[in-house]
This record gives structure tokens, sequence and C-alpha cells, in this order.
């Protein structure tokens, strides 16, 4: 096949998305329609990202949307076509490139309050708090400050789990309260609102450089690590510190049950779901999704 550049990948894949959102299973005809794209050339395409095996998981799609994500500046195609679960596993897996430690679905507890967090990013101590709002319209000034208002009160628990847990000393941790959003101007108010193409320069500056607030000064005992967020008060769903790993355990013609290994002795882990995968089917014109 013929070098493919950035944006047909694109948009090849973002109709793959929109396929498998319908059913588990893509029909090059129905991406090539959806796409634009000629029929052989997205029939190359699949068989390039299944390695021959004609299955795509989960893992494999975000690896194929944080290439398309480095190479194409962030296609419009792929992060409007992923739903908002696989967003946030995007956005942690560009956070990964980035050099931070990242947990995802980190619940916290102390005393009668809890909140839930979409990610929490570590780098050297400083923990970066973010909101991902998959939403297909821009967001208004007054629905930033509802979003703002929300997420402090998040990060009010996790600042008083925090200093439950690791005390009061001399160590500077900071608090970096951040919302993602694919349509959003940058902006600093009650959290920084940063779109999703301005995420490298965003994450290259040090949180020290950012305005404070909304960035937070704590002096605590120790710095915050991932093994932070798997005890009480906290309770962490998945690590991106460590490679997640997918084992299907059982199978048969009809159904693929799979344990996915995220962080240790978070008492969430592992995850088990099932999804339902069709009959082998042998005609080459048709790719499974796991």
């Amino acid at each position: 096949m013929a070098s493919v550049g950035p944006s047909i990948k694109a948009r090849v894949l973002g109709a793959v998305l929109r396929a498998l959102r319908e059913s588990g299973e893509v029909d090059p005809s129905e991406v090539s329609e959806l796409s634009g794209v000629a029929k052989d050339v997205v029939s190359e395409l699949l068989a390039q990202w299944s390695g021959g095996e004609r299955r795509l998981d989960q893992r494999r799609i975000i690896e194929l949307a944080l290439e398309v994500l480095e190479r194409s500046g962030g296609s419009v195609e792929v992060l409007k076509a992923l739903g908002w679960s696989a967003f946030e596993e995007l956005i942690g897996a560009v956070l990964g490139r980035f050099g931070l430690e990242v947990l995802r679905d980190v619940r916290v507890q102390i005393g009668k309050r809890r909140c839930q967090l979409d990610l929490l990013a570590l780098r050297r101590g400083d923990v970066y708090v973010l909101e991902c709002k998959h939403w297909m319209r821009s967001i208004t000034p007054s629905l930033m400050s509802s979003i703002g208002s929300s997420h402090l009160r998040r990060v009010d628990v996790l600042e008083d789990a925090l200093r439950s847990t690791l005390g009061e000393g001399s160590v500077t941790v900071r608090l970096v309260p951040v919302a993602i959003a694919l349509y959003v101007p940058p902006s600093t108010g009650e959290v920084l609102f940063v779109p999703v193409r301005s995420m490298p320069s965003f994450f290259s500056e040090h949180p020290a450089a950012l305005p404070s607030p909304p960035v937070r000064k704590l002096r605590l005992g120790r710095a915050p690590d991932v093994t932070t967020f798997t005890r009480p008060p906290f309770r962490c769903k998945y690590s991106y510190g460590t490679t997640p790993l997918t084992r299907f355990v059982s199978t048969d013609a009809r159904r693929t049950r799979a344990i996915s290994w995220g962080c240790s002795g978070c008492g969430f882990c592992p995850a088990i779901k099932t999804v339902t995968i069709a009959p082998q089917i042998t005609a080459p014109s048709r790719m499974m999704h796991a």
C-alpha cells in the first residue's frame, strides 16, 4: 500500500469509531462510505492496525487515536467520535507521554464528604486534578463558571484528604485544577481551562509558573505518589503508571470475558467486564471488535 497521510488515517479511524458505536464489528464498506476513503485503502489500514488478527481492542484504539493526535494536530474526526470513557483514557495516555503518572476514576471519601475525579496526574509530587469534558459544543462563560465551581468542590475534598493522609510538613505540593475540553478557549479562572490542542504547551510549563490561584500550594509531610491513592481515604480504578494488561480468561464462539489490571490494592481492580463478540467470520471484508 502506498503511504497514507495522517489526515486519511484520521478520517478512517473516526469512521471506525462511529461504526463501533453502532455495532461490535467493522465493515470496510461501511467505513469507506463514512470516511469517503476508497474501500481498498480502508481494508489495508484495518489489516495493518489489527496486525492481521481482525481485532481491535480498546487499548489498540487508544494507541491509534494517540498516534493520530500527535501527527495531525488533534484530529477533530477522531476526538469527536470517541466516547466519553475512551476520551478520558486518551487524555490519560497523552499525559503519560508527557512523563506524568496518571490515575483514572479516583474516588475520595473523608467523613461524610466524597467525590469522584476523572484523572489525577502526578509529576515530582505535584498533582494535576483533571475534569474531562467530551462535549460537542463550545463551552459558554456561564457553563465554564458552573464547571469551575463543581470542580473546585472536588478539589477541596482532595486537599483535605491529602492533608489527613500525609500530614502537615515542609514538603511543597501543588494542586493544579484543570478542565480539558474539545472546544474551550484557554482561560484562567476558578480552574484552568485547556483545549486538547493546547495540552503539549500547557503541560510543558512547571506548575510554579502557573497562576495561583487557581493553583494551590500545600505544605505536607511528604509528597504524594501513585501508592497514596490506592489506600483509604482514596480508591483508584485505573493506573497508567504501569502498562495496563488485558488477558482473556474464557472464550466461546459468542462471548469473551476479560479481566483488566490497573493499580493494585485499590479495591476496584481487577475490573471484570463482558463483551459480546460475533461468531468468527472468515470473509476478509469484515473485522471484529473485541
